[in-house]
């Protein structure tokens, strides 16, 4: 492993997002939870299982679920290998529909962006969404580095433009909610956007 996901800046961004989703004061216990781009260091995950909630993650990269379960060997058994550039990826889960879906910093890393975000708005009444934004294009389509173990599996990236984001996220919730953001200079900047969405 490149050592990526155990890197300071990582760590920080991921704990203020950690601290943003608290804030949300969101029930995961018992809850069907599907956590996107999970990597190999699973601080999303921790959090999760710690309120309680029943886990279902999902990972492109084999070497990062490998190495996430040398961490965590009991959460084998809640790891599925998926692309979510992938056509319809949610059906290979025994469950498509749930409860709560956490998406935190994996949306801009595919190249299927648009697709794959309306198959988790289409399966949960709940979704925390957080990505690099733009103002300006549509999908804005980038090239990623693929031998990074944090960035997009087949090479192609994405930095959607926020009112396209906006425009379809309100398709599928009642309500969008940005009132705050992760206290990280990404977030103040305006590079990072964090997105509640509840029906």
């Amino acid at each position: 492993m490149d050592g990526l996901f155990d890197y300071d800046e990582a760590i920080k961004i991921n704990n203020a997002r950690i601290e943003w989703m608290k804030k949300l004061n969101v029930n995961y216990n018992s809850k069907n939870v599907l956590e996107t781009g999970v990597g190999a260091r699973g601080d999303f995950t921790t959090f999760l299982e710690n309120s309680g909630a029943n886990l279902f993650l999902i990972e492109a990269r084999k070497e990062n679920i490998e190495e996430h379960i040398r961490r965590f060997p009991h959460r084998k058994e809640h790891f599925y290998c998926i692309n979510m550039n992938d056509k319809h990826y949610l059906d290979s889960i025994p469950i498509q529909r749930y409860d709560i879906i956490v998406c935190l910093g994996t949306l801009y890393h595919l190249s299927n962006p648009e697709e794959s975000l309306r198959e988790l708005c289409s399966n949960t009444d709940i979704l925390l969404l957080e990505t690099q934004i733009s103002s300006s294009g549509n999908w804005n389509m980038c090239n990623e580095r693929t031998i990074m173990s944090n960035q997009s599996f087949d090479g192609i990236g994405c930095r959607p433009n926020i009112n396209l984001l906006r425009k379809i996220l309100l398709r599928y919730f009642k309500v969008v909610d940005e009132t705050f953001q992760p206290e990280h200079p990404d977030f103040t900047s305006g590079l990072r956007r964090c997105f509640f969405c509840k029906n």
